[in-house]
Formats: structure tokens, sequence, C-alpha cells
């Protein structure tokens, strides 16, 4: 959390320890009664980050397959966010970060945004050819996973984050006791690894292959979402 920008009154404090879901791991509990009202984001400053690959390749209705050439942004969003807490509205605000992904087309259009105020590095796109993309990044330590074939805007991403389900969308492989921490680097805010592929086995299973920047070893980490191992 050292490293999020994070803006709000001293009295809604609470509110955005909750608001920010996945950044907010290991605190306690939100309220049983908790509804998300309305979520606003004024978009700010944008930066882009290059992509290795930098296409993704959609099924459509037809069953046609269409590649689209698509460019990855970085944003400093200002959020506003009204919720119901047992009862009493409160509106809080904070500025994060919008990762985007977009269509480099001007005539097709496509879209798919996160929300996050932790370490994120490392941001790599896989496609498959079939249809199904991936899109990845080193968030803390541990590589997080999304599937981005359908879109979701800016406002989806944000009202899921701050809902919320985001964890739902996304898929975690915490690297401590899967790699040695001596290849995990001495940084204390992410894992200093490098992702080189994401994909899945014909059974279903996530397959990630990682490559240490400290030592170079590269391991393949494999499991079904929630329980992992090393091959």
């Amino acid at each position: 959390m050292t490293r999020c920008a994070l803006v709000m009154s001293a009295l809604l404090f609470p509110l955005l320890v909750m608001a920010t879901g996945d950044c907010a791991r290991g605190e306690e509990p939100a309220p049983t009664e908790m509804q998300v009202l309305s979520v606003e984001l004024q978009p700010g400053e944008a930066s882009r980050i290059p992509l290795v690959q930098d296409r993704v390749v959609l099924l459509q209705p037809d069953g046609k397959l269409l590649e689209i050439p698509v460019v990855l942004e970085k944003i400093q969003c200002q959020f506003t966010v009204r919720r119901l807490i047992e009862g009493e509205v409160r509106e809080g605000t904070s500025s994060m970060i919008v990762y985007e992904l977009r269509s480099a087309d001007p005539k097709v259009e496509y879209s798919w945004a996160f929300v996050d105020c932790g370490p994120v590095a490392g941001l790599r796109l896989f496609s498959n050819g079939r249809g199904s993309n991936y899109l990845a990044w080193v968030r803390g330590f541990a590589v997080r996973i999304a599937e981005v074939s359908r879109p979701r805007d800016r406002q989806l991403a944000a009202t899921q984050f701050f809902a919320p389900q985001e964890s739902a969308q996304t898929v975690d492989a915490l690297l401590h006791g899967l790699v040695p921490g001596g290849d995990l680097g001495v940084d204390a805010f992410r894992a200093l690894v490098e992702i080189r592929s994401v994909g899945k086995s014909e059974t279903g299973d996530w397959v990630i292959e990682i490559a240490s920047e400290v030592t170079g070893k590269h391991y393949t980490i494999v499991g079904d979402g929630k329980n992992w191992h090393t091959e």
C-alpha cells in the first residue's frame, strides 16, 4: 500500500480500505450489509506500456477469428465511490491506476481494463490464436492472469473492483513456496521474475513459464487456479 496514491478523508478511511478490495488483503472483513451505489472515474495522465505481443485474436459469433492490434495504457484516475453501508450512504475519493488494453484499429471496438493500487510490473499479453487471450503481470509476489477475450471497459472494471468482484476476474499464482527465495530477488515490493508464457493444458490447467531476473533460472508453474506446483 505504500505505493498507492490514496487520497480521502480520515472519516472515510475505513470505506476506502474496504473499497480497495484486492489491495486490502489481510484487513478486517467488510460489513455484510454493504452495496456499491455508484462509481465515478475521472481519467488523468496516461502513458503507453510497450507490449512484446500486441495482438488479440477474438472468436466472433459466426465462428470466424478476428485479429486486432492493441495498445496498453497506464492511466492515473480519480475515483468517487458512493456506498450504502449498514443503512448509511458514505462517499469517498481515491486516486488509483487503470490499466487499459484497447484496440489500435479505430474501426474495431475493443477494450479490457483493470484497476490496481499495488506494485504491478512485467505486463505481457498472450494469445493461443484460437480465441483465448491472456494478460499476465507480476503483482507483488504473485503472477496474476486475466482472460481478456471478453471486453471490459474502464467503468465496468472500476465497478467490479470496488464491489469488490475483482478476485472472480483474475487468477493468482503465489510464487513463495514454488520458486526459491534467492530467485525472487530482494525487492521488497515484488518478485523479480519475467513472465515468458501463459496458456492452458489439454486438461484445462494453467501453465505459466517464468524466468528469474536475478539468476536466469526458468520455472514452469502448473495449477487449477488455486493449487499450484512446479514442473
